[in-house]
Formats: structure tokens, C-alpha cells, sequence
């Protein structure tokens, strides 16, 4: 899914046009795992709905064509993905689903407003979005140019229950909407994601090894965990660090 402002959403008052961010020559982020790319609004958004449950995606004004790109990886039950509409303004609408399905947005470029779970904000490079697709989400964009990181609640729950013990966890773990990608932490997650793409794109194409796609797995769910603020943070701080010895003591 991806998330701009030129025009105002219907509902969304005094919607200011947000910072955008380009690159002087984009970078490509999993090219080799390229599952769309194309200049037609409708295949883009028959995608996007079947994968994203993005249901409606419209380019803002007139003289405006969208180049997309869509690719995604798999990591075990996770998907890495990047999107990109071109250099054009686009708004999107995605209704409510029943899956438990959380998206981690990490931008590489352009800007968005969007209003999600009663809140209205802009994302960005340094601000990030976490969609939970129980909530309808609205957003306008432009330039938009994003890592999607997709998983589901269960997932979650389950890492979790592996760091701190099957008795310990027992509600959803909930998060913000509106994510600080510029702390310590989350600036550790980005430059994360950005590493585990970049493997993913490169060396990974050709080393297929389960043990190492697990461990890139785990590495971000417990990122996610750890370094963004959620309503089990408290007990995440509180462990102890144990220190490492060697096999032979």
C-alpha cells in the first residue's frame, strides 16, 4: 500500500502539503524480486488489492501518468516489499479487513499524509506508519516511494512469546499508528530493513539457506518488538541481559 497531499481527503480539514523527499537518482530496493511494473493505474490497484487490500487508488489532477513498481520477498510467513507510483501525486483508500494483518511503513522517498485509526499525520523517511488492515486507512501522496513490511498479529505474538516466555503474553500487542523512524531505535530498524533487503536482493538470490532466511525473519519481528514503542515495551526493557559464554563452559 502505499500512502501523498496535494488535494484533501474528504474528512481531512486544513491538509497541508507534506515534505517530500527525492533522490537525485532513485534507488532500486528488490529489483530482482520484481513482481509488477507498470504505467496502468487499474493493473496496479487490482495488485495491490489482492496483496495489500488496497481497494482504491486514483492519480491526483490531470496530465499526471503513474510509473509503478511493486516487488516483494518472503521471509517464512513475512513479506518485505517496496512500491513506488512514479513522480505523481496519488490517493489511496483501503477499507477494513478481518485478517490481523499488520504493515510496517518505511519511506525511501516522496511524502504522504495519512489518517488512520483516528489519526491524522504525515509519514516520511524519519516517520513511519504501522497499519493495522482491521482499520480503514485514507492517504494522500506524493512522489510516493515505500518499504511495506507485512505481518500478522499471531506472528507477533508468537516472537514474543519467544523472547519472554508462552505465559507471559496474552493480549495483542498494540502499537501507535505514527511511528518515530529518527530515534536510536528507530533509525536501527530502517538501516535493518534496508540491510535485510539488500541481502535479499543480492547474496540470498543465490544462497538459498532456510536457516539464515529464518534468522533475518526473527531478527526484524524482534526489532519491531523491541525498538517501537507498544503496550508490551515495559516488559521488553525490563529483561535481563545475559551475557555470553563459551560452548565448553
Amino acid at each position: 500500500v502505499c500512502l501523498s497531499s496535494y488535494v484533501p481527503v474528504t474528512g481531512m480539514t486544513g491538509v497541508s502539503k507534506p515534505a517530500v523527499v527525492r533522490e537525485l537518482a532513485p534507488m532500486p530496493y528488490l529489483e530482482n524480486h520484481q513482481v509488477l511494473a507498470s504505467k496502468d493505474l487499474h493493473e496496479m490497484q487490482d495488485l495491490l488489492a489482492q496483496l495489500t487490500n488496497t481497494n482504491e487508488i486514483d492519480v491526483v489532477g490531470r496530465g499526471h501518468d503513474i510509473d509503478a513498481l511493486f516487488c516483494s520477498a518472503p521471509l517464512r510467513d513475512l513479506h518485505l516489499m517496496h512500491v513506488s507510483y512514479g513522480d505523481v501525486p496519488t490517493r489511496i483508500h483501503a477499507y477494513e479487513h478481518d485478517e490481523d494483518g499488520l504493515m510496517l511503513f518505511v519511506m525511501t522517498g516522496g511524502g504522504a499524509r495519512v489518517r488512520h485509526r483516528g489519526a491524522e499525520f504525515e509519514i516520511s523517511p524519519t516517520v513511519g506508519l504501522i497499519r493495522d488492515t482491521r482499520a480503514p486507512t485514507i492517504a494522500d501522496q506524493e512522489a510516493f516511494a515505500s518499504f511495506a513490511l507485512s505481518f500478522s498479529a499471531e506472528a507477533l505474538k508468537r516472537q514474543a512469546r519467544s523472547l519472554l516466555g508462552d505465559g507471559v503474553v496474552q493480549q495483542e500487542i498494540a502499537f501507535d499508528a505514527k511511528v518515530d523512524l529518527d530515534t536510536p531505535g528507530g533509525r536501527l530498524l530502517r538501516q535493518t530493513i534496508h540491510y535485510v533487503a539488500g541481502v535479499l536482493d543480492g547474496p540470498l538470490r543465490e544462497f538459498d539457506n532456510p536457516v539464515v532466511m529464518n534468522g533475518l525473519r526473527d531478527l526484524l519481528l524482534t526489532q519491531v518488538l523491541t525498538l517501537l514503542p507498544n503496550s508490551h515495551s515495559d516488559l521488553f526493557n525490563s529483561q535481563p541481559v545475559s551475557g555470553a559464554l563459551p560452548f565448553y563452559v
